[in-house]
């Protein structure tokens, strides 16, 4: 929900809102991308919007059977669960609490960050405070062709968003789709749309998003040797049967449907 987002103040969403509204409703589709955002915007503006996801494309299967050597890379034990985040190191997306819950972790579980932003400074700082620098561990931003590599080689993801704002509070972030994808299990902060596919496809489990307990708990279930594989498998089946190739023909049906519409608009003109 873009105007719902922290990047505005108060008075650039007033002057923004209802340019929206006028652009959406004048629209032939409108396209958003899950459920609770359609239904937002159903409620705000009257229009019925055709949900269609960020799913990622397919990750080759050679990519799934020769990821990324992590452990080398950052000289970790051979047998290190990878716990890992990939994406910006932003304000609002519960990095803190990921590095706080590190303590917490499973012995020989390695926090791993893939990504770059303004919080990696003030993260490195309490890695350090914490004493944590040899359970916590930072990677730079990779091109976004290279990413599924690092995603396959992990044990499990974390999404650990939190509700700073109504764009984050209903977000269904592309990491769902990256660490399914990659055939990897996650947990993620309880919100409305991680919630649902938690609940319904069994691939993650979820937590307080304020709190570093609760996601420690969440990636020890994971990691627990009777469910690993239960949550992997789960992980495997999801990421398979959501993928862009899958998801595009949304996009083909509704570009069609209003196709249709303009020629038949056309002809009776």
């Amino acid at each position: 929900m873009y105007l719902e987002s922290t990047s505005f103040k108060g008075y650039e969403k007033r002057l923004l809102q209802p340019i929206e509204a006028l652009f959406m409703r004048r629209a032939d589709s409108v396209v958003v991308v899950n459920q609770s955002i359609r239904d937002v915007y159903r409620d705000r503006y009257g229009v019925e919007g055709t949900v269609l996801r960020n799913c990622g494309p397919a990750v080759p299967q050679d990519t799934l059977d020769s990821p990324v050597d992590i452990h080398q890379l950052l000289d970790l034990p051979r047998g290190a669960s990878i716990v890992l985040y990939q994406g910006g190191l932003a304000q609002g997306r519960g990095l803190d609490v990921l590095v706080a819950a590190s303590a917490d972790f499973p012995e020989g579980a390695h926090t791993v960050l893939v990504g770059s932003g303004r919080e990696r400074e003030s993260l490195g700082r309490q890695v350090e405070e914490l004493g944590l620098v040899d359970r916590v561990h930072f990677i730079p931003a990779v091109l976004p062709h290279e990413l599924a590599g690092y995603t396959a080689a992990a044990a499990v993801g974390v999404i650990p968003y939190q509700p700073v704002s109504t764009n984050n509070f209903l977000a269904l972030p592309n990491k769902v789709f990256e660490y399914t994808g990659a055939g990897i299990p996650f947990v993620a902060s309880d919100l409305p749309e991680l919630r649902r596919i938690a609940r319904d496809e069994g691939c993650a489990a979820v937590y307080d998003p304020f709190d570093p307990q609760g996601l420690a708990a969440a990636v020890t279930k994971i990691l627990t040797p009777s469910d690993r594989e239960m949550y992997r498998r789960a992980a495997a089946e999801f990421g398979r049967c959501n993928t862009w190739e899958r998801e595009r023909l949304i996009l083909i049906s509704e570009a069609e449907r209003i196709a249709g519409t303009l020629a038949t608009a056309t002809k009776d003109a």
